[in-house]
């Protein structure tokens, strides 16, 4: 790790209100949009720290081009997005902390938002949605349409925000939010190394267990851009299958709490719906974990949630749905689940159901 020499540290006793957090890897096409659009703030009390990831491409030349005393840039190996989130998480002074990838960018207004809303200090955590480049796609804050946020802003007090989260799927980025620095340092929360899919919603759950008061904001100030192939986007799908289910294992034990470990067990189920399709199960491997996790749904999850609109949807087949169902059964009455059969695709596997348990 080596600090720039023109960008060393403030002093000790300057505590920023923010820490901004930017890992960057060859992004040389991309990282000046990123540090302009955050130099550029109207809000000014900030620290901004860069850790370039063992670049290749040109990106530390560029780096070394801004004099602004609120950087400090910090070099690695190449070890991973988690490894240089850490790295950063260490030399974070602000208050409050934020992380924004290098080949995404903010609109003008995002951080005296976000200092307005958090400037008394009790609030541990503040959420924003955003947009998704180039579709123009926009990133709720709960992928559940059922869950609806009147105003432009809400204030939950509540240490059970994360049921809320996990029950209608918040987004799971660890960008576009804003974290109580207390509340990381205090709980010894970082991102896990061994995880190279999804490790912001791990990361996520772990602060949200803990939180006391969550902010949520309507606004889109974030802007991500999926143009370009980022790490996570290359990689393959049994690679996002063993690492989600991966997650859920490593959450289990941070999380000791057993009734907040059954949301957030339902959470890792519904991104797996994403990628587990019936040639998974052949894997035993694969089968035996997906059942530890899913066991450990609560029905009502199940049946008002996203399962129940991908088989309204028919998005996955019969011979998935089947299996699915059996592994219901085996942790389950079938008196629990029967309400999933009223839909037309799953009656038809009832009788192979009652077959398969009495044998």
């Amino acid at each position: 790790m080596i600090p720039s020499k023109n960008q060393m540290p403030h002093s000790q006793s300057m505590i920023p209100f923010l820490t901004i957090i930017l890992p960057t890897y060859n992004r040389a096409k991309l990282i000046k949009r990123s540090i302009d659009s955050i130099l550029s703030q109207d809000f000014k009390d900030f620290e901004l720290l860069i850790i370039d990831d063992g670049s290749t491409d040109h990106t530390p030349e560029l780096l070394q081009e801004y004099e602004d005393e609120r950087i400090k840039i910090f070099t690695k190996s190449n070890g991973g997005v988690s490894s240089a989130r850490n790295l950063d998480l260490k030399h974070a002074k602000g208050e409050y902390i934020t992380f924004i990838d290098s080949d995404d960018y903010i609109l003008q207004g995002f951080f005296q938002d976000a200092w307005k809303l958090l400037r008394g200090g009790g609030i541990d955590v503040l959420i924003y949605g955003g947009k998704i480049l180039p579709q123009i796609q926009i990133a709720e804050l709960f992928s559940n349409p059922k869950h609806k946020i009147i105003n432009d802003f809400e204030l939950i007090c509540d240490k059970n925000f994360i049921y809320e989260y996990c029950s209608f799927l918040g987004n799971p980025w660890a960008c576009a939010k804003f974290i109580k620095k207390e509340l990381i340092t205090k709980n010894q929360i970082c991102f896990d190394e061994s995880i190279h899919y999804d490790e912001d919603l791990l990361f996520n759950l772990n602060f949200l267990y803990h939180a006391q008061s969550v902010g949520l904001c309507k606004k889109l100030f974030y802007m991500c851009d999926t143009s370009t192939q980022s790490l996570c986007r290359g990689v393959s799908k049994n690679t996002k299958i063993q690492n989600l289910l991966m997650g859920y294992e490593k959450v289990c034990l941070s999380i000791q709490n057993q009734q907040v470990l059954k949301y957030c067990a339902f959470m890792y189920f519904s991104h797996l719906l994403m990628y587990f399709g019936p040639l998974d199960f052949l894997r035993k491997t694969n089968q035996q974990k997906f059942l530890n996790l899913l066991k450990q749904i609560p029905i009502n999850l199940l049946e008002t949630n996203k399962i129940y609109r991908l088989i309204k949807t028919k998005k996955y087949n019969a011979n998935f749905y089947t299996r699915l169902i059996i592994m219901l059964a085996i942790n389950s009455s079938l008196r629990k689940i029967s309400r999933l059969f009223d839909l037309p695709l799953l009656k038809a596997l009832k009788p192979k159901l009652k077959l398969f348990l009495q044998t």
